[in-house]
């Protein structure tokens, strides 16, 4: 019964969330931890991973489909369980997004990412992801 009562709370969270306006989904992603900036347009489909306190957006920033923050790494797991880290290893990393950018379909955006202001990402085809620094232009 616990079971089932979950499973209908978060469907009619995720109907509520396909409702919601752009200023009413800010302020959701505000709530779970994620400092953004005025005039943001952000769309429903980005992943702001399990650390959304790590993530910063700047003033009028376009986030498009699909978009993925990902704010840890993941892949200490395997060497965790090889034994060449200690079972408590883990790499976290904030992300930060200058003002007055545009971050387009599918893009990956990894720990420890700073993307300046008036930065234009294009769309990424998927298996490549931004890695490092893209300075102020």
């Amino acid at each position: 019964m616990r079971r089932m009562m979950k499973t209908i709370s978060h469907a009619v969270f995720k109907i509520r969330l396909i409702f919601m306006n752009n200023s009413a989904y800010i302020s959701y992603l505000r709530k779970q931890g994620i400092k953004i900036g005025k005039g943001c347009s952000i769309r429903k489909s980005v992943y702001f991973g399990s650390e959304p306190y790590l993530i910063s957006i700047g003033d009028n920033v376009r986030i498009t489909q699909n978009v993925k923050f990902i704010t840890h790494d993941g892949g200490l797991w395997t060497l965790r369980h090889m034994g060449l880290l200690p079972k408590e290893a883990a790499k976290y990393g904030r992300i930060s997004i200058g003002d007055n950018c545009n971050i387009g379909w599918n893009t990956l955006i990894m720990p420890n990412v700073q993307i300046g202001k008036n930065c234009v990402i294009g769309e990424i085809e998927i298996g490549r992801a931004v890695q490092q620094e893209c300075r102020d232009r």
